[in-house]
């Protein structure tokens, strides 16, 4: 375009236009409809740097229900790729579209909304992204770990970390969401690692993540989250969390409450090696991470907690049952015979500041370390009792 001299457009315009773009692979095709377009003053002159000499103007119909728009001054000539500086407006951008590259990082994502504004810069040295609001809503995201992908899982999140660090306070490039709502969601965990195969998860997740930050000297983000646990119990979580020189540095607070016990059966079955007819679960933790440190507890409480139902393990080996009596005795054991609960409390200690291990495996392992340790206080060692039995 640069050979073409003098090449001057003073005013292009596109008027309800249709654009379908189709990528390889099973994506279905991203459609805009009733496209219109203003550009004024394109000219194939070298402008300097975060110069955008043409005004830019974009409204479009994305898939069925979705609207885009986006208003602000561009440089279309730009080398290597055009540049934009803007307002960028989303209206029920269907996350369905996103799900063939979510699903290679063995994130399954089904249906949900994006709406979102904010102001975009994507120059030559320049990129930044601030969503001054956000909301996603009905969307399902799950995460599936699988032996045959654990090896592959960790190299992404080394590639994870390594990119968070390379953007991290870095000059020129800056990602900030003022606020972003989560309204009418589920989130979960699956794990097909263990015997049996188990899903932990929230459903009804609404909640706030507020002044989300690639720069420290941006302040703290906070996280406000509210849901059912399994799908019975409330589950509250705040946090606040900021990235420092020493590390990242947060606080977490976590409290479940009231969860029917035979939802976790097979989360009991995989690391408990037992099964509930009926109790309610309940958990609270806080967690604070500084210089490289993660300290805290876990506290989970069992509550009317009933392992052994005749009708529920009449199928079952007579090893098995043995088993499941003796864990139900222990239970009763430990039980507070005013209340009749189930409780300890294990603390949380740890260092994070290893480089070769991911911040989110750390606190996974010190939390699922503490809540095994707290909630199977003596089951071990019974249940190596009824293996003898077995032999």
């Amino acid at each position: 375009m640069e050979a073409v001299y003098p090449l001057k457009i003073n005013h292009f315009e596109i008027r309800d236009g249709d654009v379908t773009y189709v990528d390889q692979g099973p994506f279905k095709p991203l459609r805009l409809r009733d496209l219109d377009l203003v550009a004024t003053n394109i000219r194939n002159v070298r402008s300097e740097k975060r110069t955008y000499p043409s005004d830019v103007r974009v409204s479009a119909a994305v898939f069925e229900s979705g609207r885009l728009s986006a208003d602000g001054e561009a440089d279309f000539l730009a080398e290597p790729t055009p540049t934009f500086r803007g307002r960028v407006d989303l209206e029920n951008i269907e996350l369905d579209y996103f799900k063939p590259i979510t699903n290679r990082y063995n994130l399954a994502v089904d249906n949900g909304m994006l709406t979102a504004s904010g102001e975009v810069e994507y120059g030559q040295e320049v990129k930044t992204v601030e969503l001054k609001s956000a909301a996603i809503e009905g969307v399902r995201v799950e995460y599936l770990h699988t032996p045959r992908t654990a090896v592959v899982e960790q190299e992404r999140v080394e590639q994870a970390k390594a990119a968070a660090k390379e953007a991290s306070n870095k000059p020129g490039v800056l990602y900030r969401i003022g606020e972003l709502r989560i309204a009418k969601s589920t989130v979960g965990f699956a794990s097909k690692a263990t015997k049996p195969p188990y899903r932990v998860f929230v459903t009804d997740l609404d909640g706030t993540l507020t002044n989300l930050s690639n720069h420290a000297v941006e302040g703290p983000a906070g996280a406000k989250l509210k849901g059912k646990f399994m799908g019975t119990g409330v589950a509250v979580a705040d946090a606040s969390f900021k990235a420092e020189k020493s590390g990242p540095a947060f606080d977490v607070a976590v409290r479940i409450e009231d969860v029917s016990v035979p939802t976790m059966n097979d989360l009991l079955r995989a690391y408990g090696r037992f099964d509930a007819a009926a109790g309610r679960f309940y958990f609270y933790s806080e967690l604070s991470a500084r210089n490289g440190a993660i300290t805290g507890y876990v506290k989970p409480l069992f509550k009317d907690m009933q392992v052994y139902d005749t009708q529920q393990e009449k199928h079952k080996p007579i090893v098995r049952k043995v088993y499941e009596r003796v864990v139900s005795g222990v239970a009763k054991l430990l039980e507070n015979r005013a209340r009749e609960e189930v409780a300890t409390k294990a603390p949380v200690e740890g260092r994070i500041d290893n480089p070769n291990v991911s911040l989110v495996d750390v606190v996974i392992r010190l939390v699922q370390n503490a809540f095994f340790k707290a909630i199977l206080p003596g089951f071990d060692l019974e249940f190596g009792r009824a293996e003898r039995v077995k032999k």
